[in-house]
């Protein structure tokens, strides 16, 4: 029951599966990307992602990875301190303090728009975006041929689109025939998740739900 209600009731094993997984990755964010993702595409390590998790279509899981500049990243942050500190002097009527602020603030958020005209911060001036279109399997030799054709549509390495199964066979399928299907088994990802747990780089939240998912995985 506790299970049900963690992670929706569905009929294909195939679907809680997915769907645990993408909670887990939803909680973890860039961690959990990088964790299982990030050697075998190469993702970007050193800058701070914004995710957008979606299915494409059961079980696939579409992940759209926004790649912010740290630099820039941590000037958003800055500007942000500076409102709360802003609105906080205002409300005790310290005026000439909160005018200080306002000029500060708003000298960062100029050096911002120089990287992103018009603010459009999230939008259309990414410096990089990458998708990651994960496919889950429960079943050894069990990859459907129509399902990978469309697939494979998708993948497309030098643009950025990655295609990853997830299988329980202990060597890559003989039908993923091309590095553009990367593959891992489910072993392994219940590996490097434990991992953060182990290491201590999982919060409460996050190792709840990763405990969960491989109680769900195991049945």
């Amino acid at each position: 029951m506790l299970l049900t209600n963690i992670f929706g009731n569905y009929a294909k094993p195939e679907d809680k599966i997915t769907t645990a997984l993408l909670h887990v990755l939803q909680k973890g964010g860039n961690l959990v990307v990088q964790k299982l993702f990030g050697a075998a595409f190469n993702l970007p390590s050193d800058v701070h992602n914004v995710l957008e998790l979606t299915y494409e279509h059961c079980p696939l899981i579409h992940i759209r990875s926004t790649v912010i500049p740290p630099e820039i990243f941590s000037m958003k942050q800055e500007i942000e301190v500076f409102n709360r500190q802003i609105t906080d002097f205002v409300k005790k009527q310290e005026y000439e303090r909160a005018a200080q602020l306002r000029y500060k603030r708003n000298e960062l958020e100029k050096e911002v728009e120089l990287f992103f005209p018009g603010d459009k911060f999230l939008n259309e001036n990414r410096i990089c975006d990458y998708h990651l279109y994960i496919e889950g399997i429960l079943s050894c030799n069990a990859i459907d041929e129509t399902q990978l054709a469309a697939n494979k549509k998708l993948s497309n390495p030098s643009a950025g689109n990655h295609l990853i199964y997830l299988t329980p066979d202990q060597t890559k399928p003989y039908i993923l025939t091309t590095e553009n299907e990367a593959w891992m088994s489910w072993t392994t990802v219940t590996a490097c998740l434990q991992s953060l747990i182990d290491d201590g780089s999982a919060n409460s939240e996050l190792k709840y739900y990763i405990e969960q998912f491989v109680k769900l995985l195991g049945r």
